[in-house]
């Protein structure tokens, strides 16, 4: 399946180029405890919302994701902590003042991922790296007579 296919390599993609924030994260929590998945309140405790908001997470200090758990869900309300702007992992032209609720679509092979500005964090533009994606699926190479080096 094509969809499956480009939403697999995109997601393996991002997973590469969080490669060495996943790592610092692993020892922090080897070093420290600290969760390398975090509740919104374990970085934001002072804020109402990260109490309340169990669908969005932090990927480390840096990246807020919110889970998409339900079927048909094309659309949803994403909080986004005050005290820092926000740019959108899927088009990186859009920054959102932090301590409100925007709404965002939500197609089949975007999860809302957010990046705290000023990290070192550049995933690029998920967009594009999805329509690549596409592209590349849909002329995958043929590789029945393939043997490996």
């Amino acid at each position: 399946d094509t969809t499956l296919i480009a939403i697999w390599r995109l997601y393996a993609k991002l997973h590469t180029l969080l490669a060495d924030y996943s790592f610092n994260l692993a020892k922090e929590a080897h070093e420290t405890g600290m969760p390398v998945v975090r509740p919104l309140f374990l970085e934001f405790p002072g804020q109402k919302e990260s109490w309340e908001n169990w669908q969005s997470f932090m990927y480390g200090p840096d990246i807020l994701v919110y889970a998409i758990w339900q079927k048909n869900v094309n659309r949803c309300k994403v909080y986004l902590p005050a005290g820092t702007k926000w740019l959108d992992a899927w088009d990186y032209k859009k920054t959102y003042e932090g301590g409100n609720y925007i709404e965002v679509e939500t197609p089949i092979h975007k999860i809302p991922v957010f990046i705290r500005e000023g990290s070192e964090i550049n995933v690029g533009n998920l967009n594009n790296l999805y329509k690549e994606s596409i592209e590349i699926a849909k002329n995958p190479p043929d590789l029945r007579n393939y043997t490996a080096p």
